[in-house]
C-alpha cells in the first residue's frame, strides 16, 4: 500500500486539490446562474406588470364609455323614435370616436341606418361610402338575430375590426322578450388614439414600475397589425428580450412591447455571471498550471534520476562485457596457452573489436557530454561518403560475427557519392545505428546497409529484422537515456544515448534521421544528408 501511494502520490495530490476547486467553481457558477434566472424573471415580471397596466388602462378608458355611450333605451326601435338616440350621444360623446350610429332592426320595421352629427346634433342617413359599407357588414350579425328571432341573455359590448380602417364598438339593442331589435355602434377615431390616447396610456404608467434614472431606459414601441411602428417612446433596435402583449378589447391586431434599452437587468446579471465565471476559470487554470507545472518538474526529476540510475547500470554492463572479453583474451595470449599462430590472429581480432567497441562507448559518453555542455563542434569537409562507410564496417564486423548476425552491404552502383563531412563523427553516427540494430535483431536474421544517392540528397539505410518500435515510440527513442518500454527490450542492455548522439550529428550535418518501424516487422533508419555536385 506504501509502495502504491509513493508511486500515485503526484495523482492523489492532484485529485485531493482539483476536487474542492472544481466543487467551489461548480458551486458559485451554480449561485450566479440562479441570480441571473432571478433577475431575468423579476425583470420580465415588472415589464408584463407594466404591459397589463396598460392594457388595464385602455379597457377601463373605452370599454366604461362605450357602454354608457351606447346602452341605448329599446323603446327608441320600437317606434320611429331613433332620432332620440341624439341626447344620449351628445351627453356621451367623447373623445376618440369618430362617429355614433344607430340601426332599427325591428321586425316589419325598415332597417334603419342612422349617424350622429356632431355639428347639427342630429341623426342623419348618410350616402354609401366605406364607412356605412363597414358599418352594415359589422351589424350583419345582429341582422341575422334579429330575422331568426334567436334569444340573448343580456346586452354586452363587441368589437369589429376586420376591416382595419374602421374599427366599430356595438351594443345589440334586446326587447322585452331578450330578441334583438337594433343596434347602438361608434366607429373609433384611429389617428387620436395613435397620436393622443396611446402615448398617454404608455406614459401614464411608467412612474408605478420604474423609478425616475431607469425611466429613460425603457422602451415601449406598439407595432400595427402590418408590424409597423406606429408609436415608440425611444428610437431603439427590437431584442430578444422584448416582453411582448397583444392590445386588449380594441385595436386587438396590434402589438405593445417593451424592453430595457441600456442597463437591461438580465443583460447585466449575464455580463456579471460571464465575468466571475472567467475570473474564476482564469484563478482556476493559473492554479491548476501552477500545481502542473510543479508536478511535471517534479515528475520530470524522478525520471530522470531513475533514467540516470538505469543509465549508469547499463553502462556498467557495457564496460563490463567488452573488459571481461578483453582480459580473458589477454590471460589467454599472458599465459603463453595459444601457440598456434591462427589462434593468435583471432583473438588479436577479437581483442581490438572489444577494445573499438569500448572505444566508441567512451566517445558516446564524452560525446554526450559535450553536447549537454554546448562545446560540441564539427569540422565538415567535402568528401566520398563510401571509404568512411567500409571503414566503420571493416571495426563492425568482428562483432557482427560474434554474434552470428549477418551484416550485408550494398554498395552503390555508381561509386563517388560526395558530401560535407565529419569522417570521425559520421562513422560514430553509423556505429550506433549498426550497433543498435545488431542489439535487437535475433542471430542469424542479417542487418542490412544500402546507399544510395536520391535526389539532392545522399540516403545510408540500416535496416534489421527485430523486435520492431511500436508508433508511439518512434519520436521518443532519439531521446536521451529513453528505451521503448517493452519487455523484450529490457533483456537488452544499453546507455541510451546511441540514437540520440546519431541524430544531432546528422542534423549538425544538415541532414535528418527517419525511422520506419513496427512490432515485429524490424526497424529501417535513414540517414540522410545533402549532396554536392
Amino acid at each position: 500500500m506504501q509502495q502504491f501511494l509513493r508511486r500515485h502520490s503526484n495523482a492523489a495530490f492532484v485529485i485531493l486539490v482539483a476536487l474542492p476547486l472544481a466543487l467551489l467553481l461548480a458551486l458559485q457558477s451554480w449561485w450566479l446562474m440562479k441570480l441571473q434566472q432571478a433577475a431575468v424573471s423579476a425583470d420580465r415580471a415588472t415589464l408584463t406588470n407594466y404591459l397589463d397596466t396598460v392594457m388595464a388602462d385602455l379597457v377601463s378608458d373605452y370599454g366604461p364609455s362605450a357602454d354608457r355611450a351606447l346602452r341605448l333605451p329599446s323603446e327608441l326601435f320600437t317606434g320611429n323614435n331613433l332620432n332620440r338616440a341624439t341626447e344620449t350621444f351628445r351627453r356621451a360623446d367623447f373623445l376618440g370616436v369618430r362617429t355614433f350610429f344607430v340601426r332599427q332592426l325591428t321586425s316589419g320595421q325598415p332597417q334603419t341606418l342612422l349617424f350622429y352629427d356632431r355639428e347639427r346634433g342630429e341623426m342623419e342617413v348618410r350616402p354609401p361610402s366605406a364607412e356605412t359599407r363597414a358599418v352594415i357588414v359589422a351589424c350583419k350579425p345582429y341582422e341575422s338575430f334579429a330575422v331568426k328571432g334567436i334569444e340573448l341573455d343580456r346586452s354586452r359590448l363587441s368589437v369589429e375590426e376586420r376591416d382595419p380602417d374602421h374599427r366599430i364598438v356595438l351594443m345589440p339593442i334586446l326587447g322585452s322578450d331578450s330578441r334583438v331589435i337594433g343596434v347602438a355602434g361608434l366607429v373609433l377615431d384611429e389617428a387620436y388614439f395613435r397620436e393622443s390616447r396611446l402615448p398617454q396610456l404608455v406614459r401614464q404608467s411608467l412612474p408605478r414600475f420604474f423609478p425616475d434614472d431607469m425611466r429613460e431606459n425603457v422602451v415601449v414601441r406598439v407595432l400595427d397589425g402590418r408590424g409597423c411602428t406606429v408609436f415608440e417612446t425611444v428610437p431603439a433596435e427590437r431584442g430578444n428580450d422584448d416582453v411582448t402583449h397583444q392590445l386588449s378589447f380594441v385595436f386587438t391586431d396590434w402589438q405593445i412591447t417593451a424592453a430595457n434599452r441600456f442597463a437591461h437587468p438580465s443583460k447585466i446579471a449575464r455580463a456579471n455571471l460571464w465575468v466571475t465565471l472567467t475570473l474564476s476559470g482564469l484563478a482556476a487554470i493559473v492554479l491548476v498550471a501552477g500545481l502542473g507545472l510543479a508536478l511535471r518538474t517534479t515528475t520530470r526529476e524522478l525520471r530522470l534520476s531513475r533514467m540516470k540510475s538505469d543509465f549508469l547500470a547499463n553502462v556498467s554492463h557495457e564496460l563490463r562485457t567488452p573488459l571481461a572479453s578483453i582480459r580473458v583474451f589477454a590471460e589467454f595470449l599472458k599465459l603463453g596457452r595459444v601457440g598456434d599462430g591462427q589462434k593468435i590472429r583471432e583473438y588479436g581480432t577479437f581483442i581490438d573489436a572489444e577494445s573499438r567497441r569500448l572505444s566508441k562507448l567512451v566517445e558516446n559518453l564524452l560525446d554526450f557530454s559535450r553536447i549537454e555542455s554546448g562545446q560540441k563542434r564539427y569540422v565538415l569537409q567535402p568528401m566520398d561518403l563510401l571509404p568512411v562507410i567500409e571503414e566503420t564496417l571493416v571495426s563492425f564486423r568482428v562483432r557482427a560475427q560474434q554474434s552470428g548476425t549477418p551484416l550485408v552491404y550494398e554498395p552503390p552502383d555508381s561509386p563517388g557519392l560526395n558530401v560535407d563531412l565529419d569522417p570521425e563523427a559520421f562513422s560514430q553516427a553509423l556505429f550506433n545505428l549498426l550497433d543498435n540494430a545488431l542489439k535487437y535483431s535475433p542471430a542469424g536474421l542479417p542487418v542490412e546497409l544500402t546507399v544510395e544517392r536520391q535526389g539532392h540528397e545522399v540516403v545510408v539505410a540500416v535496416r534489421d529484422r527485430g523486435i520492431g518500435i511500436p508508433a508511439d515510440e518512434h519520436a521518443k527513442v532519439f531521446d536521451r537515456f529513453h528505451r521503448v518500454g517493452s519487455s523484450l527490450v529490457h533483456d537488452v542492455k544499453g546507455s541510451g544515448l546511441g540514437l540520440s548522439i546519431a541524430k544531432h550529428i546528422v542534423e549538425a550535418h544538415g541532414g535528418r534521421l527517419t525511422l520506419e518501424s513496427a512490432p515485429g516487422q524490424g526497424s529501417l533508419f535513414r540517414l540522410h544528408l545533402p549532396a554536392l555536385g
